[in-house]
């Protein structure tokens, strides 16, 4: 929880005080929506358990590039535990375009072949949790729990996918 906080306060620190937004930039917020995105590595435990920990550290690292390589650099991008990584961002009216990124990430990284020096290669898969709201209209809290609950949605379902909830 800590570390939701932490994302939360650094998402306000970014934004500029509304006193200070001019007429125009506060309209557009209309179009701008808040996301929180969890991803999870799928079984996990079995990589450490099956290749050891440099192994689990090599997969770590790898989604990371991976997360830098998809989201912008205003895009705020957290390891949340173990094997969960969270993304905090806002994006415009073209939230479709965000999506399409998420969905290809699922699909690279199943698709990427994972070998540490020394190691046998091996694959992994992930399941993604999205949660979206208008800006300023849903707490972080809420956001945060809506993209928990998409998370466990996607494990339901199988995993190695994504599920969106609209909030």
């Amino acid at each position: 929880m800590r570390l939701c906080i932490l994302i939360f306060f650094v998402l306000m620190i970014r934004r500029p005080p509304r006193s200070t937004q001019s007429r125009s930039s506060a309209a557009s917020d209309v179009y701008k929506r808040q996301v929180f995105v969890l991803i999870d590595l799928d079984e996990f435990k079995t990589i450490n358990d099956n290749y050891g920990h440099l192994a689990g550290d090599h997969t770590l690292k790898s989604m990371a590039l991976l997360l830098k390589k998809t989201f912008r650099s205003s895009d705020i991008i957290s390891r949340f535990g173990g094997d969960e990584f969270a993304v905090a961002c806002v994006a415009d009216e073209n939230i479709d375009n965000l999506l399409s990124r998420i969905a290809d990430l699922v699909h690279e990284w199943r698709e990427t072949s994972l070998s540490p020096e020394g190691l046998p290669t091996f694959s992994s898969t992930i399941s993604v949790g999205v949660a979206i709201a208008e800006a300023n209209k849903t707490s972080f809290k809420e956001l945060v729990h809506g993209a928990d609950k998409a998370l466990y949605e996607t494990k339901e379902k199988g995993r190695d996918s994504l599920t969106v909830y609209y909030l």
